[in-house]
């Protein structure tokens, strides 16, 4: 009975007009932030996400990179684990580094 949709809202300073949903995801999103990882001027969506079945205070499984593919967004890189966090940090160099404790 359970379902996570993505969905990016945008603004024009006078209103909010939805850009594109998607369709139910197969494991919730419970945290995302948007950055441009590889310095392409397009960011890409980071996050952590667990089953359906783990309470919402339980630590999400993967921790997975996202590309707008012109249509909705397709997976490029997964790393499993037990996720609780995630924070962006920008290095002097200008790298992007993802912490997830």
């Amino acid at each position: 009975g359970q379902s996570c949709h993505l969905i990016l809202i945008g603004w024009n300073r006078e209103i909010y007009r939805e850009l594109w949903a998607g369709s139910a995801l197969a494991e919730p999103i419970r945290a995302f932030v948007a950055v441009d990882l590889d310095a392409d001027g397009k960011e890409e969506l980071i996050a952590l996400e667990a089953a359906y079945d783990v309470p919402l205070s339980g630590a999400a499984s993967r921790l997975k990179v996202w590309v707008w593919n012109g249509f909705g967004f397709s997976a490029v890189y997964t790393v499993e684990g037990r996720f609780r966090q995630m924070q962006i940090v920008h290095t002097p160099d200008g790298r992007v580094l993802i912490l997830a404790p």
